[in-house]
């Protein structure tokens, strides 16, 4: 969450085979990790999604995640 241009997933997706999910409010963030993710050459799945409201986890199911990291800017 707050995943921004998600420089640790596409590092982690590019060393291992892992399942991604971003999230994140700044829409031109997110428009920018997509066109990078169509171009790299990667082991893993990344998801970018821009939620420009709700940024919770209630709209996915109990017990989707393995880990959840949430960066906040001050």
């Amino acid at each position: 969450i707050g995943s921004g241009l998600g420089e640790v997933d596409f590092y982690l997706a590019s060393k291992y085979s892992p399942d991604i999910t971003n999230i994140d409010r700044v829409e031109r963030l997110i428009n920018d990790a997509n066109s990078r993710n169509n171009n790299e050459s990667l082991k893993g799945n990344i998801n970018f999604s821009y939620k420009k409201h709700d940024t919770s986890l209630e709209s996915f199911e109990n017990n989707s995640f393995d880990i959840v990291f949430i960066f906040t800017y001050k």
